[in-house]
């Protein structure tokens, strides 16, 4: 086919038009209620395929862990000792949740790994942070303390800083290659922005900058292939 004469250009044209032309934005089409138990949910969820984890407000104000079916249902309580417990991130082979102990009002808590679907917590060595995630191989976990941003073996073992960001990194997501940590940034100003580092504490650099004024980007995750 000749591509070269007016025909060609006008072709060319309407398909740069299409490959450049903005998407709309997403809609929600469809939603179903999962719980009805009436407790105040914390926004922090996981799921292994067939359930979801979150945090509850209990009774007496106490934060608890609960999990629910994913096609709905009664939620119910997985016992912890802690009187109050966080929920960070799920193991890639779900067999164990990432947690804190919440005991009173420090900021920078012990991290946890509790078995799934039930087992008694074990400590990882001497970490503390206020949010934590497995890499997507299991070896390692990357966790934030303050305005840093730590990794270290399953274990607990081999912490070591990876980068110091400016504001309070949050909400941590692996790419799934294992490669690259992105996160949030709430700072000082009220913003919150989106940020990624190499997994080996190299390439610190902002995303979506300028995206919106003031900054309120928070929260993503990567899709299953990374792009």
């Amino acid at each position: 086919m000749d591509v070269s004469g007016p025909s060609g250009l006008v072709m060319g044209l309407a398909l740069s038009y299409w490959l450049a032309r903005p998407l709309p934005p997403p809609r929600v089409l469809k939603y179903t209620q999962l719980t009805n138990d009436g407790r105040a949910k914390v926004p922090r969820i996981v799921m292994d395929g067939a359930r979801l984890y979150s945090n509850e407000i209990a009774g007496g104000g106490a934060i608890v862990l609960a999990q629910v079916s994913t096609s709905g249902g009664e939620t119910a309580l997985v016992p912890t000792p802690f009187p109050n417990v966080g929920l960070w991130n799920i193991a890639p082979d779900h067999s164990q949740l990432l947690v804190s102990s919440l005991s009173g009002l420090e900021r920078q808590l012990s991290l946890w790994t509790l078995p799934l679907p039930v087992g008694t917590p074990r400590r990882l060595g001497d970490l503390v942070g206020h949010d934590a995630s497995w890499s997507p191989d299991q070896q390692r976990i990357v966790y934030a303390r303050g305005s840093d941003l730590y990794t270290a073996k399953s274990d607990g073992t081999d912490g070591r800083k990876l980068s110091t960001v400016p504001g309070e990194p949050f909400s941590l997501h692996w790419s799934p290659n294992g490669r690259i940590v992105r996160f949030a940034v709430f700072d000082r100003a009220g913003t919150s922005s989106i940020w990624e580092v190499g997994a080996n504490g190299n390439n610190l650099n902002r995303l979506l900058e300028g995206w919106s004024k003031p900054a309120a980007e928070c929260c993503g995750n990567w899709t299953a292939d990374g792009n």
